[in-house]
């Protein structure tokens, strides 16, 4: 697996794909995989919505 496409340093909320806060749009467009399997992982894994909420928290949003 090529990781050298990954942006994650970089990540920012996404302001047109989001569906509550932007954060999987976000990380979708960081790594260049559909925000969908980061919706789907965020409500199956037990402490997703403590990340989810500390990553709205401190993830600035897009500019654009």
């Amino acid at each position: 697996m090529d990781l050298n496409h990954l942006n994650i340093n970089n990540m920012k909320r996404s302001k047109t794909d989001k569906i509550i806060a932007g954060v999987c749009g976000g990380i979708g467009k960081a790594t260049g995989v559909n925000p969908w399997l980061f919706r789907i992982l965020f409500l199956i894994l037990g402490g997703g919505f403590w990340i989810y909420l500390l990553m709205w928290i401190f993830v600035e949003e897009e500019n654009y």
